[in-house]
């Protein structure tokens, strides 16, 4: 049993401390019975097995600590091992690259790069039962392309503002992989282990697609990803490539202060596990992506920020975060649940130039700066975006519908059931040429309790108007018996319940179409 890994923002602390600044020291101590070995490259081969290549002429035996000093290692070494080796720890001390290829490499301890873009293709095994630390220091780089075999160790990828690359399957039991530092970590093999994924620090990259309940980049299906799970003020971020399924639960600690991160990094990619929140977390997608989070989003008081200029879309039907949602960048859709079960999002506030729209259901009010735009509908702009609360849109924002086919079906709505509608923005209407109408489209419905006050700039009750060359008119109808209130588009002045309309000062509308 091994007491927990714990970080700092500085570094690490208990007993890897000592272990890793020895280690960025050169000082690489081994116990009494291992010594230190440093590579001459006597030889002039590259091959591991020829004494010629090590200082007083003596291949390093099993345990010992080797390390290929700048002294001697000048030029770029490709460095081959024809049979398989056991070390106590591997430290790389040079700008000049060195590759390794071969047999299995051993480490009983760790890996140290200090300067420089090295890389290992060969296979290595953790010591069973010790921890197995991957230090990489400032502007180096580590590139490890060979299987990584451990058992009931701890991987620390300690990168500082290094880089390391893992390309190979991690397989094991037992295992705790923690990245730590503030540089990157990319994984991209199909890996099998079982145990915990902490990020405590830098970035963590997904190139490879990991299918839901399978082998991936994250070990098997019950492997959970605990993001900030000790106490640290560094900045944390997780981002998947283009194709990437990340099935995962993913928990987003209270003990990370530092800003926390998660989202796609290219094209689209999907979040299927559960995440729980436990302090408030940022969703992102660049332009372009988009990152889908299909999995169930808890926790009491927190809630989510949607950064970067691409879409962030939330499908689940059962989220139950309560704190706010801020769409602060790009497009946010809320897809989950329905109007009878489940809450997509909580209360939403949309800056200017973003977007609010989705076709599932907002319990809490949606509050639009001058300059956002709410859309309702998913990305193609169909569907009913319901919303349990008040909805203002305020002068300067922008109610953007489509109106893409024959049917309303086919289009985009907005469905407030309770609270009340602020209207003095601006409408704007996507029209297809394939749309048809008949008696005119519902495009904001109105129930229960609540009243609609204002209207869209410049359009009062019965204004025309033109979309994609086709002329409009709206009209804000009010049905005399029922609770419900709407506005309503047509390509024609409306012939139903029109004799119901209130004065535009105090439009309460509701019609059918």
């Amino acid at each position: 049993m091994f007491e927990p890994v714990r970080l700092t923002s500085s570094f690490l602390s208990s007993r890897l401390i000592g272990a890793a600044a020895l280690a960025l020291a050169l000082l690489c101590a081994a116990p009494a019975h291992a010594a230190n070995v440093r590579w001459d490259g006597g030889g002039a081969d590259g091959q591991w097995s020829n004494p010629l290549n090590w200082k007083n002429d003596a291949v390093p035996g099993s345990g010992d600590s080797v390390a290929f000093p700048a002294n001697y290692v000048t030029a770029p070494l490709a460095v081959n091992l024809s049979a398989p080796v056991t070390v106590g720890a591997l430290t790389l001390a040079t700008s000049s690259p060195v590759s390794f290829t071969g047999a299995t490499i051993t480490v009983n301890k760790r890996i140290v790069v200090n300067f420089g873009s090295h890389s290992i293709a060969n296979a290595i095994d953790g010591k069973n039962g010790s921890d197995l630390l991957i230090i990489v220091g400032t502007g180096s780089s580590l590139a490890l392309s060979g299987a990584i075999s451990v058992s009931n160790n701890k991987i620390l990828a300690l990168t500082r503002d290094g880089a390391v690359t893992m390309s190979g399957a991690l397989s094991g039991t037992g295992v705790q992989l923690v990245v730590g530092g503030a540089g990157s970590l990319t994984l991209s093999g199909a890996s099998t282990y079982t145990g915990s994924t902490s990020i405590n620090g830098g970035t963590v990259m997904v190139v490879a697609n990991a299918p839901v309940l399978a082998a991936g980049p994250f070990g098997d299906a019950a492997s959970a990803i605990n993001i900030g799970n000790i106490v640290t003020a560094a900045n944390i971020s997780i981002h998947a490539a283009n194709g990437v399924t990340i099935g995962r639960p993913v928990t987003v600690s209270a003990n990370a202060t530092g800003s926390v991160t998660v989202g796609a990094a290219s094209g689209a990619v999907s979040f299927a596990g559960a995440i729980t929140l436990e302090r408030g977390a940022t969703l992102s997608a660049p332009a372009g992506a988009t990152a889908t989070f299909s999995g169930a989003i808890s926790g009491a008081g927190f809630g989510v920020t949607k950064s970067g200029a691409g879409t962030g879309a939330l499908d689940n039907a059962l989220n139950t975060y309560t704190g706010a949602t801020t769409v602060a960048a790009g497009v946010l859709l809320a897809n989950g649940a329905t109007q009878a079960t489940g809450t997509a999002v909580s209360t939403v506030t949309v800056a200017s130039g973003a977007t609010l729209g989705g076709a599932g259901r907002i319990a809490g009010t949606v509050s639009v700066a001058a300059g956002g735009t709410l859309a309702p509908g998913n990305a193609s702009g169909i569907g009913t975006l319901t919303v349990n609360g008040d909805v203002t849109v305020p002068a300067g924002a922008i109610l953007r519908v489509h109106l893409n086919g024959a049917t309303p079906s086919q289009s985009g709505k907005l469905a407030v059931t309770a609270g009340t509608v602020s209207l003095a923005g601006n409408l704007v209407v996507n029209l297809s040429p394939a749309s048809v109408f008949s008696t005119g489209w519902t495009i904001l419905d109105k129930g229960a309790a609540g009243a609609i006050s204002g209207t869209f700039a410049g359009k009062p009750e019965g204004a025309a108007f033109a979309a994609n060359g086709r002329g409009l008119q709206i009209t804000y109808v009010a049905e005399p018996t029922a609770t419900t209130s709407c506005s309503l588009i047509s390509d024609r002045p409306p012939t139903r319940k029109s004799s119901a309309c209130p004065p535009p000062s105090a439009p309460r509308a509701a019609a059918t179409a």
